[in-house]
């Protein structure tokens, strides 16, 4: 059996966070970080552009079988991701923003990817 063929669930994050990144810097946006992670919530994508504070949050799936990636972008996981950024705010990890929004990238079995850009809060 060859098991190197497979890749595991974080390598597979890890290259669709890649070329989510090569994406919004093609398009203007800039990288500051990546896997922001906290007690409360992590953060794929930290990234920039006119501006706004834009927080992405990466989805692929291989198949369709169990769901479309989107259908595991829930409020419950939106919510998390503020909290998360939230947190590392008050802990003076990141700058303070005066407009912050969620971005979605997720990718479709046949690789093709959709950039869904969020509403804009005002902190």
């Amino acid at each position: 059996m060859n098991r190197g063929r497979f890749l595991s669930s974080r390598d597979k994050g890890n290259i669709y966070e890649s070329i989510a990144c090569n994406y919004l810097v093609g398009n203007g946006y800039s990288i500051f970080e990546r896997n922001l992670s906290t007690k409360l919530g992590e953060i794929d994508i930290l990234a920039k552009k006119d501006n706004v504070l834009v927080l992405v949050e990466v989805k692929g799936k291989n198949s369709e079988k169990f769901g479309h990636p989107l259908e595991f972008i829930t409020k419950s996981k939106l919510l998390k991701i503020k909290k998360a950024y939230n947190l590392l705010l008050s802990e003076g990890v990141l700058p303070e923003h005066e407009v912050v929004r969620i971005d979605v990238i997720y990718f479709k079995p046949n690789s093709e990817y959709v950039h869904i850009i969020g509403d804009d809060w005002i902190l």
